[in-house]
C-alpha cells in the first residue's frame, strides 16, 4: 500500500524525501556576466583606474541564461575603495533575453574612488556568482571633475599614436590629454615627463596649448635617448590645478613604470641649411628690419624647411646677446613639419641687442649646418640683428563688429535665436593703434543667467590690429541659455574692457557635447600663431598665457614648391 502510494504522488510531480528520487528539474543559476565594461557620460569607455567626470556612469555586459526560454537582467553594485565615507548603491537593468548585452545607469555619484561588481538575475529569482570589474579591493574608476582624461602620446607627426611601453626613434613625442576643471575657464594641460628611474617631483613642466575645458590639450616634448614615464594634470586661467594623473593610469611603483623610449637612429638624415629667414613682430606681419628696435618683449623667428615631402623636420634657433658668442646651443625650436613648408617660433627676451641664427633638425636627429640670419658680423661683439627696447605703452582697444556663427564660420547666427549644433563661431575685430603686436579674441561664455566672471572660456585665432579674430566655441548644452561677452589681448597680456555681445540670449535645442576638432588659439594647424618648442623645458604661467598663445603652429607652402 505504501508503495503504490509514493508511486501515485511521483506520478503527480511530489517528492517524498522519504529516500525515493528528489529530482528538482529547474535549470540551475545563470552564469555570472561577461564582458564588463564602464563608460563615462558620453558613453566612452573608462579604462580600468579611469576618471568619471560628473559622476554619471554607464555599466554594460553580456548576460547568459541557464534555459534558453528563461529572461535575465543585470545587476550592478557601486561602493566606494579607500574612502573614509563609505558609499553603495545598487542599480537593475530591464530583463532581456539570453545572450544579449545590457546595460545599467548611474548618476549623482560623488567624487571619491570606486569598485563595482555585477551579478546575473534570473526570473526565478536566482542570482549568479558576482562579476568583479577587476578585484574587489581594486580602484575601478574615481569622480572628480578637474582629473584629466584620455591621455595619449604620438610620434612627432601628430598621427601615429605611441603605445605604451612604446620605442620611438625620433628625438621626441606629442603627448596629448583631455582637459577638465570646474573654474569653467580657459585651461591648459601641464606634462611632467620624467626619466623611467626617476620618480615625479613636480619640476620641469611642459605646457599644453591652452582650450576650452573638455578639449584636448598638446605639447610637443623633446627627450634624450632612454626610457620615460609621464603624468598630466590641468591648470586653469587662475593658475588653479587639479589633480595628477598617470598615463598608465595604474598608481606608480618603484621602479617607475616605462610609458615611452627613445632609441636613436643609428644613421639620422643629415638635412639641408633652412633658407628665407626673417624676424617680425607678433602680428606674424610686420617686419623687423635688421638692426631695428622693438617696443616688444618678444620677437618671431621665421625659416623655410628644405623642400622634400617625405621628410619630418624642424627649424632650431640660437639667439645670443650681442657681447655673446654663438656655442650651438639652440633658444628653441617650432614644431615638425614637412620638409617645404615656412615654420615661425616666438620667444621672449630681455631688453637690449640681439644677434641669431638658424639650422634644420631632422626628425630622427640630424641636424644642418647653422645659417647666420642678416649680412651682418657675428663677432665680440655682433652686429645687432634686432634691439628691444622694453614694451611700448600700447593697449588694445575694445573688439569692434562682435557677430556669432554656425561653426562652418559663415552662417550669422541672429541674437536670440535657437542653436541645431553644439556650438559657435564667436568674432570680433580686434584693434591697437599703431601697435605691431599679436591681438586676440578673448571670449567668455556662461548660461542660464550665470553672472559674468570675466575670465576666458575660449579665445580666438591670431591677427594683427584691425583684423578678425575668430573663437571656436563648443560642447554648449542642449536646451540652455547662453550669452557671451569678449575682449581684446594683446601679446604683452594687456586688455581691453569686456564688451557684451548683446542682451539676448543664445539657445541651443540641438545635439550637446562635444562636436570634436581642435579650436583654442589659432585653430590648430591653420590658424596664425607661432610654434615654440623649448629645447631646454617649458615652464610657463597664466600671466605669462602670450607664450601659450604663440605655441601654434604656422605652416606655409614654400613659394614655387612642388605639391
Amino acid at each position: 500500500m505504501m508503495k503504490s502510494l509514493m508511486v501515485i504522488l511521483a506520478a503527480a510531480g511530489f517528492s517524498c524525501g522519504l529516500g525515493c528520487d528528489d529530482r528538482d528539474d529547474r535549470p540551475g543559476p545563470p552564469p555570472a556576466p561577461a564582458d564588463l565594461v564602464q563608460l563615462d557620460d558620453l558613453h566612452v569607455p573608462i579604462p580600468p583606474g579611469g576618471n568619471a567626470l560628473e559622476g554619471t556612469l554607464r555599466f554594460e555586459a553580456t548576460l547568459a541564461t541557464a534555459a534558453p526560454t528563461m529572461y535575465v537582467a543585470l545587476q550592478v553594485r557601486v561602493f566606494s575603495v579607500n574612502q573614509p565615507r563609505s558609499f553603495s548603491a545598487s542599480a537593475m537593468s530591464e530583463w532581456v533575453p539570453d545572450g544579449c548585452r545590457t546595460r545599467v545607469d548611474f548618476s549623482g555619484i560623488p567624487e571619491g574612488s570606486y569598485g563595482w561588481c555585477a551579478e546575473t538575475l534570473d526570473q526565478q529569482g536566482l542570482r549568479s556568482p558576482q562579476a568583479d570589474f577587476r578585484g574587489p579591493s581594486d580602484i575601478d574608476f574615481t569622480v572628480d571633475p578637474s582629473k584629466p582624461s584620455e591621455p595619449r602620446q604620438f610620434r612627432l607627426d601628430a598621427a601615429l599614436v605611441l603605445p605604451p611601453g612604446g620605442e620611438t626613434p625620433e628625438v621626441g613625442v606629442i603627448l596629448q590629454a583631455r582637459v577638465h576643471s570646474t573654474s569653467g575657464m580657459l585651461v591648459h594641460a601641464q606634462f611632467e615627463v620624467k626619466p623611467a628611474g626617476v620618480a615625479f617631483d613636480g619640476e620641469g613642466l611642459q605646457e599644453g596649448s591652452p582650450v576650452q575645458v573638455r578639449r584636448q590639450s598638446n605639447a610637443t616634448v623633446r627627450v634624450t635617448p632612454g626610457p620615460f614615464h609621464w603624468r598630466v594634470r590641468t591648470e586653469a586661467y587662475d593658475s588653479t590645478r587639479g589633480p595628477w594623473l598617470e598615463y598608465q593610469i595604474e598608481p606608480e611603483v618603484a621602479p617607475p613604470a616605462t610609458d615611452f623610449t627613445r632609441v636613436p637612429a643609428d644613421s639620422p638624415p643629415v638635412p639641408q641649411p633652412p633658407v628665407d629667414l626673417g624676424q617680425l613682430h607678433t602680428d606674424l606681419l610686420t617686419a623687423l628690419p635688421v638692426g631695428g628696435t622693438s617696443g616688444e618683449s618678444q620677437v618671431a623667428f621665421r625659416g623655410t624647411t628644405p623642400y622634400d615631402p617625405l621628410e619630418l623636420v624642424a627649424l632650431e634657433f640660437e639667439v645670443k646677446p650681442v657681447g655673446i658668442v654663438f656655442d650651438g646651443n639652440a633658444a628653441l625650436s617650432t614644431g615638425f613639419v614637412l620638409g617645404g613648408y615656412a615654420a615661425t617660433a616666438c620667444l621672449r627676451l630681455p631688453a637690449e641687442a640681439h644677434h641669431w641664427r638658424s639650422r634644420t633638425l631632422h626628425a630622427l636627429g640630424g641636424t644642418s649646418e647653422w645659417v647666420a640670419f642678416g649680412s651682418n658680423l657675428d663677432g665680440v661683439p655682433a652686429d645687432a640683428d634686432f634691439i628691444l627696447n622694453g614694451p611700448t605703452a600700447w593697449f588694445p582697444q575694445d573688439p569692434k563688429d562682435l557677430s556669432q556663427r554656425r561653426l562652418n564660420g559663415s552662417t550669422l547666427i541672429p541674437a536670440g535665436s535657437a542653436l541645431s549644433e553644439s556650438g559657435f563661431i564667436a568674432q570680433g575685430t580686434v584693434l591697437e593703434a599703431g601697435s605691431p603686436r599679436g591681438l586676440v579674441l578673448e571670449v567668455e561664455v556662461r548660461s542660464d543667467g550665470a553672472a559674468f566672471f570675466n575670465v576666458p572660456t575660449a579665445v580666438g585665432s591670431l591677427a594683427g590690429t584691425g583684423g578678425v579674430s575668430r573663437a571656436e566655441v563648443t560642447d554648449l548644452k542642449s536646451g540652455r541659455l547662453y550669452r557671451w561677452q569678449a575682449r581684446t589681448k594683446d601679446s604683452e597680456g594687456e586688455t581691453s574692457a569686456w564688451v557684451t555681445f548683446v542682451n539676448n540670449p543664445v539657445s541651443t535645442t540641438g545635439s550637446s557635447g562635444s562636436s570634436g576638432g581642435g579650436s583654442g588659439y589659432g585653430g590648430g594647424l591653420t590658424g596664425g600663431g607661432c610654434a615654440s618648442v623649448s629645447v631646454a623645458g617649458v615652464s610657463g604661467a597664466w600671466p605669462a598665457l602670450w607664450a601659450a598663445v604663440l605655441g601654434l603652429l604656422v605652416v606655409r607652402r614654400r613659394p614655387g614648391a612642388a605639391r
